[in-house]
């Protein structure tokens, strides 16, 4: 079970990567094939990006709302 939650995670986590290099490349976000991402993920790279955040600022701040893929993972260093 912790497997496939872990995988999705990474599946998620790379595609916030390709959108990345996808809309460094000057394209549009609407025009990304979101398949490990929410809707609302992408609402608010988009709104970041309309706030004026850089696209890395964006994924970034995407990236640290990704649910945990474990949270045993999460209690590192307590």
């Amino acid at each position: 079970m912790h497997d496939a939650k872990l995988n999705k995670h990474r599946a998620a986590l790379a595609e916030l990567d390709a959108l990345g290099r996808h809309l460094r490349k000057g394209r549009l976000i609407s025009t990304w094939e979101a398949r490990h991402l929410s809707a609302r993920t992408l609402a608010a790279i988009a709104e970041n990006r309309a706030k004026g955040m850089t696209v890395s600022q964006a994924v970034d701040v995407a990236r640290s709302t990704l649910p945990p893929s474990d949270p045993d993972l999460d209690q590192e260093g307590d």
